[in-house]
C-alpha cells in the first residue's frame, strides 16, 4: 500500500520517482546469395520498467495553509456563509488539489486533531469540550467532480475516491478546492483551531 499524507489547509506534497530501466538487444543478419536484390534483417527488444508511484498535494508545495474566518459580529451564528480572509495558495481559501498514482483506485480520507470534539478554543471562558466549533461547520467545494474532498466530521474517517481515467489503474486529476465556514452555531467569543489531514492511499 503506498500512503501520502497531507496536513489540512497545508500541503506537504509527497512525489514518487519514476525509473524507466531501457534494455535493449540486438542482433545480425546477411545475405550472401543476392541474385538482383538483397535482404537482412536485425531485432531490437525493449524492456520498460514503471514503478508503482502516489504523489498527492493540498495547498502550497512545502507549507501548512492556514485558512482563517474572521467572522463579523453582527453575523455570528446567523447561518451567512463567511468566505475565507487568508491562507490559500491560489486566493484566500482556495487551494489546489492534485493527485495523480498508478495502481488502482486511490482512497482519501479525512481525519483531525480535535478528538472527536471538533475545532477546539482556547477554553479561556469555559471548558474545552463545550468550546468549540463542529467540523462539519466547514464546508468545501471543487471546481472538479473528478476530485473532490471528503467532506469534514468530528469524528473523521469519511472518504472521497478521486477518478480514474479510463478503464485504467491510472489516476491524474487536478483541482482547487475552496474552504467556507457555514457559520450555523453561535458559539463563545473565542479563537478556534483545528488541524485537518487528508490522506491518499492506493491498493
Amino acid at each position: 500500500m503506498h500512503t501520502f499524507i497531507k496536513l489540512l489547509f497545508n500541503a506537504i506534497t509527497l512525489a514518487g520517482i519514476m525509473v524507466l530501466s531501457p534494455m535493449a538487444m540486438g542482433e545480425s543478419d546477411q545475405d550472401n546469395a543476392c541474385a538482383g536484390s538483397c535482404s537482412a534483417q536485425a531485432r531490437v527488444a525493449f524492456t520498460i520498467n514503471v514503478p508503482g508511484f502516489l504523489r498527492f498535494q493540498v495547498g502550497s508545495l512545502a507549507s501548512i495553509d492556514d485558512v482563517t474566518f474572521n467572522v463579523p459580529a453582527n453575523n455570528v451564528g446567523d447561518a451567512s456563509v463567511v468566505m475565507a480572509n487568508i491562507g490559500g495558495d491560489v486566493a484566500a481559501g482556495i487551494l489546489t488539489a492534485k493527485i495523480a498514482g498508478n495502481v488502482g483506485q486511490i482512497t482519501i480520507t479525512e481525519t483531525n486533531n480535535g478528538g472527536g470534539e471538533g475545532i477546539l478554543g482556547t477554553g479561556t471562558m469555559m471548558q474545552v469540550t463545550q468550546n468549540a466549533i463542529p467540523y462539519t461547520d466547514i464546508s468545501c467545494s471543487s471546481n472538479d467532480s473528478d476530485l473532490v474532498a471528503p467532506s469534514l466530521s468530528d469524528s473523521g474517517g469519511n472518504t472521497s475516491t478521486p477518478t480514474l481515467q479510463g478503464g485504467s489503474g491510472v489516476t491524474q486529476r487536478s483541482a482547487e478546492w475552496t474552504f467556507t465556514y457555514l457559520n450555523t452555531t453561535v458559539v463563545e467569543a473565542d479563537t478556534y483551531s483545528g488541524q485537518v489531514t487528508y490522506t491518499a492511499t492506493d491498493p
